[in-house]
């Protein structure tokens, strides 16, 4: 379960720099726009498509392979409704450019992964053990959340940079509640130890 988390939180960070280097003024200028121009370029239109599609195939895909009556109930339903909406925010990017309504769609299915993001997180940081770097990557989300109210309610050209912050806390997150999870898992040297056999 934890390689397929970070399978894709890998893919995501890979393709993502990838679109960076082949067209960094998108995202690099004084008014920066967000990740979804990368989709609909020809030049970047591959690697933003696998950036989104591979993180969410892994994130579905680890989410299955959780219990659901265990205490990581939390990872599980962020992963999933994490896959879900990266690809709907990746089947409405298409679109968007073309007309209000597909541009408020996409508008809707990023906002609600921001909002299963943050609320994913802090979820995971109140039922698992957690320490110091968990908090401070839990701040960082929540940084990303402040961000993103000054971009939609002020105007500010701070997309990019909100994306990545809430990127680094979400992924940095469920990377180590998946650690911990694969540690559980494993079988403790007792039980793996011979029976002692009686004289």
């Amino acid at each position: 379960m934890l390689s397929d988390v970070v399978r894709g939180q890998i893919s995501f960070w890979l393709f993502t720099i990838i679109c960076v280097a082949l067209h960094p003024g998108f995202v690099l200028k004084s008014d920066e726009g967000g990740m979804s121009n990368y989709g609909i370029h020809a030049k970047t239109f591959v690697p933003y498509t696998l950036a989104l599609a591979v993180t969410a195939f892994y994130s579905q895909r680890a989410a299955g392979r959780i219990d659901p009556r265990s205490e990581f109930r939390g990872l599980a339903w962020a992963l999933r409704y994490y896959s879900l909406l990266l690809f709907l925010v990746l089947v409405s990017t298409y679109p968007y450019s073309l007309n209000r309504g597909w541009r408020d769609t996409h508008f809707t299915f990023a906002v609600a992964l921001a909002l299963v993001e943050v609320i994913g997180v802090t979820w995971i940081i109140r039922t698992v053990e957690r320490d110091p770097l968990d908090l401070a990557l839990l701040a960082l989300q929540w940084t990303g959340v402040f961000l993103l109210a000054l971009t939609g309610l002020f105007g500010f050209h701070l997309l990019f940079l909100t994306e990545v912050v809430m990127a680094v806390g979400f992924g940095g997150l469920v990377v180590r509640a998946s650690r911990r999870l694969s540690y559980s898992d494993r079988p403790s040297p007792v039980a793996l130890r011979p029976p002692i056999a009686q004289p």
